[in-house]
């Protein structure tokens, strides 16, 4: 039960610190062929992130909507500052596995890029040949 308590404390501190993003909104993008076992793997796991997820979220988007409006009344209803506290709160109720799948693809196109750029470096500090000096 302990362990449970741990897990659902460390996935409460996740949700306050990683703020969600919104969906990409080019039409023009091209979808890669995705294989089924990747489709179902993601679905998968987007509802048991869900189970812990949503209650959390609920939880906390609740907690800040009080913190946000006695902050903006304890300013003397400066909506700014009740805003600071509401923005975030922003982003998706539910995980769903097009965030899971965008999530692993922009770590990997990180990782190309990096690999990319250490190739590039490589290169530009080679030693010159004395013909090219």
């Amino acid at each position: 039960m302990r362990k449970c308590a741990y897990v659902v404390a460390v996935l409460a501190l996740l949700c306050v610190f990683v703020r969600a993003e919104a969906a990409e909104q080019n039409p023009q993008r091209e979808v890669a062929g995705t294989s089924v076992g990747l489709e179902v793997g993601t679905a998968i796991g987007a509802a048991a992130i869900n189970v812990v997820y949503a209650p959390l979220r609920l939880v906390f988007t609740s907690i800040m909507a009080g913190v946000g409006g006695t902050i903006g009344w304890l300013n003397g209803g400066d909506t700014l500052s009740a805003h600071a506290i509401w923005d975030n709160t922003d982003g998706p109720p539910f995980i769903t596995p097009d965030i899971l799948e965008r999530h692993g693809h922009r770590r990997r196109h990180a990782q190309r890029q990096e690999r990319r750029n250490a190739r590039h470096t490589e290169h530009s500090q080679a030693p010159q040949s004395a013909a090219l000096r």
